[in-house]
């Protein structure tokens, strides 16, 4: 299903909450480079099953055919679905562009402070302030309308992120002043 039917994958994972559109597209893109893995660990989790079918159930085959699930599960949560969620809800290449954008701009902050969006654009970001608007803000988007109006009249967006959250919130915005003169 994941490498043939993206779309009912990313509809079994709206079931679940988790919106973010790219997510379906990473785990597709993760599990081809893990191909081996894919196949085997599943394959591997069958055999163990039939064989705890199979013989007299013991407590030390119930321990182990746990033990080989879980070992199982870790795997396939550590090589595929971690890095095709950080690949998916990872600021990176928005503190990129923003970064390439600010030039050598400050790059002031409102509401919470992303560090990942500090980490990845590698700049000291500063807290924005109300009585001294700066040129260039960044922020979450559901943050922005609490910013008082008469501080976000100045500002329009000039990039926003992708969901930063797996419920497809959580996006990112820089904004630019634009009336520079007051």
């Amino acid at each position: 299903m994941l490498f043939f039917e993206p779309a009912q994958m990313r509809w079994i994972l709206g079931k679940f909450g988790i919106l973010a559109e790219g997510l379906p597209l990473a785990l597709q893109a993760t599990a081809s480079r893990h191909w081996p893995v894919v196949a085997l660990i599943p394959l591997a989790t069958i055999l163990v099953g039939i064989w705890m079918a199979l013989l007299q159930p013991s407590i030390e085959r119930i321990v182990a055919g746990m033990a080989a699930g879980t070992i199982a599960i870790t795997l396939m949560i550590n090589l595929l679905i971690q890095p095709a969620l950080a690949e998916t809800l990872s600021p990176k290449q928005f503190a990129k562009q923003a970064s390439e954008r600010a030039g050598s701009q400050t790059i002031y902050s409102f509401g919470s402070l992303d560090y990942g969006f500090v980490f990845y654009s590698g700049r000291d970001v500063k807290f924005a302030s109300v009585t001294n608007p700066p040129a260039l803000i960044v922020g979450c988007e559901e943050e922005w309308p609490l910013m008082p109006a008469h501080f976000r009249a100045h500002y329009r967006v000039v990039l926003r992120s992708n969901p930063t959250d797996v419920d497809g919130t959580g996006r990112l915005l820089l904004l630019s002043r634009t009336d520079r003169s007051s």
